[in-house]
């Protein structure tokens, strides 16, 4: 299995989370540590859990409807999907500071083809 650029983009990723106004927060999430356990709720209905995606890399994004940035990278990770998921890399895109049902249109008009939900 080849993850070719992935990984730094993920590296980058992991690396901004810890540089916000709250540094000094101890995450609860560490490299090579297994994920915390969660639940989420699909918005196609039913839930995924961590139990499920485990053993599998994972990409996590956390988008909004409002964003420039969310709307602008939804074609992007449209595209790493159709790339890596063959491969056997699961995608969870979670909606966060928006509301469900301005989240679930964005869903909508995006057809993403991945796992979606929203963070309550």
């Amino acid at each position: 299995m080849r993850y070719g650029r992935l990984i730094p983009v993920l590296l980058v990723f992991f690396a901004a989370a810890g540089c916000g106004p709250d540094a000094a927060f101890e995450p609860t999430a560490r490299v090579g540590e297994p994920a915390p356990p969660f639940t989420v709720e699909l918005t196609s209905g039913g839930s995924v859990s961590a139990e499920e995606l485990k053993g599998k890399p994972l990409v996590l994004t956390f988008m909004a409807e409002w964003c420039p940035c969310s709307n602008e990278s939804a074609p992007v990770f449209k595209e790493v999907y159709s790339r890596y998921n063959p491969e056997g890399v699961e995608f969870l895109m979670l909606g966060f500071q928006d509301s469900r049902s301005k989240f679930g249109e964005f869903v909508e008009r995006e057809a993403f083809p991945f796992l979606t939900g929203f963070d309550t």
